[in-house]
């Protein structure tokens, strides 16, 4: 083993990252040497140097609290955890210590411990607490975009990604998944920061070597290693999508297994340990990133039981007048991880977003009355949610069906495969004087009241005369505030109904019957045109309740 307080103070002493300048080859279980023979051509070449001498931590050398602060109560209410803890991370040679002074020739970092019950285990996982104290911490001197002094962002893979890896595989392939044994702790950091690791435990210092948990660059640093494992394995075949410690592709079913296998040699001759009993072997039906896929029925799904938890957690926000933004960011991580599987609940939390990026870091503020509004939509559609959406085409030139509908200033109408539907505005909405582009909104509204139920599963294209309905449909963008209420209303019958609607806009000579229905009772002519136009179909009408021009929700 390593001596690696030596080759902290020599790296540190030449003022450079190890990977810069003495180039000291780090131990560790990686096969570096397989790697580089594979990695020739990424477009990563740092990856490769990181792994070998060494993963900077990207701290800033600022200031840093060299003095012991008190463990947490999850550590000192918990020492056998401890104990645990530290008799394991060093059987894996991941930590240095026990010392019972500083070893380093500089200041070193002393982190409180802390420890937190596992979901689903008695078991506890025990945290180093690098972001504490607030301004003199580690994680204090670690950008969130930078690392080297390169602008970076971490991007993770969405349902959305893993989805098109089903389609392109089509209906019945079969999903495989491997998870990474330990995954942040197979990786090395640059010996020269090692000193910034340090913890005290019943009187002795310890330092990582590894990457430790709630290091503000290690998601990123994870992700750079994985990305890699992920170009080797599309240049050998194998489609995969990495989620930090999980890698998860799918095939067809004939060569499923064969890739399944390929991916575990490959973590096998990359030195990369896994987790064999997390490991998920060919199928139709897997969870990946929360989400249970279902490639024989085409469906994904969320447990009902953390939908409710989702819905109380709304209920709470509701009944609450102000909040930290540590929580606010809490709550849209719930919802955004809801609106993967159901679209139409995006625009709910579009608003929330933006809220956050004006959010002070410091201290409490009030809820605003529109973010409740927000908050209110998804408190009325979790209960009617079962959890399943279907995964539908995005070829939406072959859509499910099609309607269209028009509006004039008095009246306005639809039609859809024979079914059609005409009505005179009711007098509050005459009374309003609204402008044209509102009235025509407010018809895609009616129509979608009056036809949505039939659309389930479905992807459905709306023609429309009118460029402003088709932009804000298509975008789900607008600042009038009787639009924004068309848009949730349209938005609340296709996650009800779980469709997707796409709007397309077509000239008023190309949309003549719902235009003659439009405009049905001013004018005799307009009923015998429609007829005429219509002849030797197969009708039916839909009547309209005036209930139907009426926004239902507060939303």
């Amino acid at each position: 083993m390593q001596n690696f307080v030596s080759i902290h103070n020599i790296v540190k002493k030449s003022g450079l990252y190890n990977f810069q300048g003495c180039r000291i080859p780090i131990y560790s279980k990686i096969n570096i040497f397989f790697l580089r023979s594979l990695l020739q051509n990424y477009s990563d070449a740092q990856v490769c140097d990181f792994l070998e001498y060494g993963w900077p931590v990207g701290h800033d050398g600022s200031p840093f609290r060299s003095s012991f602060s008190r463990n947490h109560s999850g550590a000192t209410d918990f020492p056998d955890d401890i104990a645990k803890y530290l008799k394991k991370e060093s059987s894996y040679k991941a930590i240095v210590g026990p010392f019972k002074a500083n070893p380093f020739s500089c200041p070193s970092a002393l982190s409180p411990l802390n420890s937190v019950p596992k979901k689903d285990s008695t078991e506890r996982r025990v945290i180093v607490d690098l972001s504490f104290p607030e301004g003199e911490a580690v994680n204090s001197g670690i950008f969130k975009d930078r690392y080297l002094g390169d602008e970076i962002s971490v991007s993770y893979p969405t349902v959305d990604d893993f989805i098109m890896l089903i389609k392109s595989k089509g209906q019945g392939c079969r999903m495989f998944k491997r998870d990474l044994k330990r995954a942040y702790r197979q990786l090395v950091v640059d010996p020269g920061d090692i000193h910034l690791l340090g913890y005290k435990w019943r009187g002795h210092l310890y330092y990582d070597r590894v990457l430790t948990m709630g290091l503000r660059s290690a998601a990123y640093i994870c992700m750079r290693t994985t990305n890699a494992i992920a170009f080797i394995c599309q240049n050998m075949g194998i489609d995969i999508l990495n989620y930090l410690d999980d890698l998860a592709g799918c095939d067809i079913p004939s060569s499923s297994d064969d890739a399944y296998a390929k991916l575990g040699l490959i973590l096998q001759n990359c030195g990369i340990e896994e987790s064999i009993e997390k490991a998920c072997p060919p199928s139709t039906k897997m969870m990946f990133i929360g989400i249970l896929f279902d490639s024989e029925n085409m469906t994904i799904s969320i447990d009902t039981q953390r939908l409710s938890e989702i819905l109380q957690l709304v209920s709470n926000w509701l009944c609450s007048t102000n909040c930290t933004k540590r929580e606010l960011q809490s709550l849209l991580g719930k919802l955004n991880f809801v609106s993967q599987c159901v679209r139409s609940g995006r625009i709910f939390v579009s608003r929330l977003l933006n809220w956050l990026r004006d959010f002070p870091d410091n201290g409490k503020i009030v809820i605003p009355t529109d973010f409740k509004r927000d908050l209110f939509w998804w408190q009325e559609f979790l209960p009617s949610y079962n959890g399943i959406s279907m995964i539908l085409s995005d070829e939406f030139s072959n859509p499910d069906q099609l309607f269209s509908v028009d509006a004039c200033l008095t009246g306005c109408g639809g039609w859809m495969d024979g079914r059609y539907f005409h009505c005179s505005f009711p007098e509050f909405i005459l009374d309003q004087n609204l402008h044209i582009n509102l009235l025509e909104m407010l018809t895609i509204v009616v129509a979608l009241k009056l036809w949505g139920k039939h659309f389930t599963n479905l992807k459905v294209i709306i023609y429309c005369d009118n460029m402003v309905s088709v932009r804000v449909l298509n975008t789900g963008a607008t600042r009038n505030e009787f639009l924004q209420s068309c848009l949730r209303e349209v938005c609340w019958i296709a996650a009800v109904n779980n469709f997707e609607l796409k709007a397309k806009h077509i000239s008023g000579c190309d949309n003549r019957l719902p235009d003659l229905l439009s405009r049905w009772d001013l004018d005799y002519k307009f009923q015998l045109d429609f007829y005429e136009r219509t002849k030797g179909m197969s009708l039916f009408r839909d009547l309209i309740s005036k209930e139907l021009f009426q926004f239902e929700h507060i939303w």
